[in-house]
């Protein structure tokens, strides 16, 4: 459905409402974070790294299976007219920017053999998620 700004609009859910009585930490009270080195993570007896490994590689996957989402979104919008914006067009743009981060952290930091493994794998994530949404919710819903 669009309106007369050539906006797609889906339908809105329930939203959260925004806590609006966030308190501001005072200098005191916040923790200093630092970036440690690869190797103090590694070295460190008190990380299971492995787990570790896992978790971020399954979060650059799911960025890597985000961003080919984004990409197939603008393409069906430029398609039917280059026009067309979704109502949360800035939360896309925000999506895409942070998973190319990402993505191409691990086309820059990884070796060639790695960096199409790891889009290949993301290629069949993708078509997991694809196919079980259209086979339990679209299909059933």
């Amino acid at each position: 459905m669009k309106n007369k700004n050539n906006k797609v609009y889906i339908p809105n859910k329930q939203q959260f409402p925004r806590p609006n009585n966030r308190k501001k930490q005072n200098n005191s009270q916040k923790t200093k974070q630092i970036k440690p080195s690869t190797d103090v993570i590694i070295n460190n007896k008190s990380i299971d790294f492995k787990k570790l490994a896992l978790l971020v590689n399954v979060c650059h996957l799911v960025a890597d299976v985000n961003e080919q989402l984004v990409m197939d979104i603008n393409d069906i919008l430029k398609d039917a007219d280059p026009r067309l914006k979704l109502q949360f067009e800035r939360s896309i743009r925000q999506i895409k920017n942070h998973t190319a981060d990402m993505v191409r952290f691990v086309d820059t930091k990884m070796d060639d053999t790695f960096s199409e493994k790891f889009g290949n794998a993301a290629d069949a994530l993708k078509e997991i998620i694809m196919n079980y949404i259209n086979d339990s919710i679209v299909t059933n819903g």
